[in-house]
This record gives structure tokens, sequence and C-alpha cells, in this order.
């Protein structure tokens, strides 16, 4: 068990106790992966306050932008503690949203906080490109590595980037839980910059492995694409009880969620909500975007005041929800309310649109769904809007069924 707390001096600190804390997040997860005991796996306890990538005893004031907390196989990072600041009969007193541990990629410590339009102070450009990378996994299925208690915010990438906040590569699987990622941003310079919050990538493979999601926030967070977080490539993600909000796509859409390339959302008593999809070549899924085969499941959840904005005159639509490419979505006892969608050019579905068009196009259902207040425009007096709570592309191509 290791300690990142205050630097204690005397004695050195080995991070067996809170009195002998680590003082740096990136020396307890050196310790960690040093020790030779690779079938125990690492707990490490982290007491509230400020944490740097790269930030270590020996250097305590990285400026490096490449460097990334690195989350191992068989390691779990906990947050929320009390830690020295308290007595030492209460050290282990455990409250997250009281005793705040911050993973920061604002390395000179300088930026202004705000909502998501603060992402753009230029103060951010000397921030890490990523906060937290998940390293690779030996053994996918059977490792286990967690991130607990946290909040992972500050990544800023300034060239093609996927993830600013947490990226998760292929052969892995973590959980994440009780945590709060936010104003992580990938600038969109046209050359893909997908899931500013989060990014998850997987192998064809190993398509059975599933990164869980519970209780956390991912909000303020912004990139071309999946602004929230983003899945693609066969991965799979499982969202419990987490709010994403307040994020903005500035490319092809999905201003809170994205999934594509055989990628699956399963959402469970989620709200997803006032986030935003603009951009002059017709954004589509203010809230939540599915393409190119992927797949999404929600249940018990809201999706709401989402907008998907198009500046320039191209197709837009889906406000809440966007599904088209040979995906399909499920969506049971859910609300899609207060959506929107609005362009100079045609616009469809305030707030669901479905793409029935392709060939051998599956099939997609709403149980149990309230779909109301939700509203597509266009500006342009030579154009149309169509669908302003649903929109179904080829409507000769769905059957409607009563119980």
């Amino acid at each position: 068990m290791w300690m990142p707390a205050k630097p204690q001096t005397t004695p050195a600190p080995d991070g067996s106790s809170w009195s002998l804390a680590l003082p740096f997040l990136e020396d307890a997860i050196q310790a960690a992966i040093s020790d030779t005991n690779t079938t125990d796996i690492d707990f490490i306890v982290v007491a509230q306050g400020v944490y740097h990538p790269g930030d270590t005893t020996t250097s305590p004031n990285n400026t490096d932008q490449s460097k990334s907390f690195v989350l191992q196989p068989r390691m779990r990072i906990g947050g929320g503690f009390r830690g020295i600041a308290g007595l030492p009969s209460n050290a282990n007193d455990r409250d997250p949203s009281t005793y705040v541990t911050i993973l920061s990629g604002d390395l000179d410590d300088d930026d202004v906080d705000s909502h998501v339009d603060g992402l753009h102070q230029a103060a951010r450009n000397e921030n890490s490109f990523l906060v937290v990378q998940v390293s690779d996994f030996s053994t996918p299925v059977d490792d286990v590595a967690e991130l607990d208690g946290l909040v992972i915010r500050d990544g800023q990438s300034s060239y093609s980037w996927l993830g600013a906040g947490i990226f998760v590569p292929t052969d892995c699987n973590p959980n994440i839980r009780n945590c709060v990622i936010k104003k992580n941003r990938i600038i969109n310079n046209g050359l893909g910059s997908d899931g500013a919050g989060i990014y998850v990538e997987m192998n064809a493979s190993l398509f059975n492995l599933t990164i869980l999601i519970e209780d956390t926030v991912i909000e303020d967070n912004e990139s071309g694409a999946g602004g929230g977080i983003a899945l693609s490539n066969y991965s799979k993600a499982r969202l419990t009880g987490c709010t994403v909000r307040h994020n903005k796509a500035t490319g092809v859409g999905g201003g809170g969620l994205m999934a594509h390339d055989f990628a699956l959302f399963t959402l469970l008593d989620c709200d997803v909500s006032e986030n935003t999809a603009i951009s002059e070549y017709g954004p589509a899924g203010g809230g939540v975007r599915i393409v190119k085969d992927a797949e999404l499941y929600m249940k018990n959840s809201t999706v709401r005041l989402n907008e998907a904005i198009d500046t320039g005159a191209f197709v837009c639509g889906g406000g809440g929800i966007y599904v088209a490419g040979r995906s399909r979505a499920d969506i049971v006892s859910t609300t899609i309310e207060g959506n929107s969608a609005s362009g100079l050019g045609v616009v469809d579905g305030g707030g669901v649109y479905v793409d029935t068009d392709e060939e051998n196009m599956p099939a997609s259902r709403l149980i149990n769904t309230m779909i109301h207040d939700n509203d597509a425009t266009t500006s342009h007096e030579e154009t149309f809007s169509q669908g302003g709570g649903i929109f179904v592309g080829q409507p000769e191509n769905c059957t409607r069924r009563t119980a």
C-alpha cells in the first residue's frame, strides 16, 4: 500500500503509512512497478490534493507535456482520503467529495476554472497532452485495474490525439468508479480528435471485455467527436449511474458520447444532458452518436437539453441521439426531452434520428420511452426540417408494434 500525501522528510518516506507517505503519486506508481511480487494487487491510496503527471521526488516540477500517469495491470488507485491533513486517528477517513483528490494536467497551475468555453484560454497551452494512460494488460481477462474517487482533469492536446483525460488502449479493461472526468480538450484540427474525456479502443479478438464506468461524472470536455467519451474498434463500455453533461463536439458530432466500428455502449440509470455538437460540417448527435456498425443499449436514463447545431449548410440531425451507418439502438424506459437540432440546411430529428436507408440496417427499438418537447428547426427558407421528436429515414423499412 502506497500513500501519496504531503512530503515527509524524516524518516525517509516509503509509503508504508500515512506518516511515511510518498510525496507524489508517480513515486507510488513506480514503487508498485518495482514490487517483485506480481501476484498481489497494488493498492495506491491517495490523500486529498493536486497531483501532476511526471512530478516525482527527484523532479518535483515536471514541465514535459508528454508525461502521463500510467495505470498498470493489477493496480488500483483510490483517492478521496483525508490523509495527514487530519489527526492520525482519522487519516483513513474517506469522502471523495470532501477530500478531493485531483490528477491535473495543468502543469503550471494557471488555468482559470470555468465551464467548457474556458477550455480555449491560452494558459492551457502548457498542459499535459494526456493525464491518465492505461497500460496494455498481458492477461487482459484476468488482470484488474481501477480508478476510484479521483478527479481527472485539464488534459489538452494541440495536435491529432485520442483521449486527453483517460486513454484506454487495446487489451485493457479497467474499472472507473466514483470519478469526475472534466475540462479535458483535444483541439479539432481535422486529423482525428475523439474522446477528450475518455477514449477507448479494443482488439477485435477481445470483444468480450467491457470497461465498467460507475457513479462517474463526465463533464465540460471538448473534442472533434465524442466530447465526453468515445468508443471504437469493438470496444465495450457499461455506464451505470453516470452523468454525461456540458461536453462539446466541434466536428462530426457526439457531444456527449460516440461509438463507432462495432463498439457498444450500455447506459443504465444515466443522465446525458446539455451536451452540444456544433460545426459547419453537419454535426449529428448532440447527446449521443452511434455510427459504423456500433450499438447502443440504454435503460432507465434521461437524454435532455442536448443540441446539434450546423453553422454551415449541411444536413444536421439527432439533437438527442443519432443512429446511422448500419448501427442500432435499444432504448428502454428512457425519457428524451428538450433536445434540439438546428442549422442552415436540412435538419432532421430534434430528439432522435434513426437512419434506415442502408441495406441490411439492423432494427432499432424504442420501448416504453417518452419523447417530448424536442425541436428540429432550419433557418433557411428553401430547406426543411422534419421530425421534431423523432425522424426515421425510409419509414417503409420500419414497423410499429403494440402490446
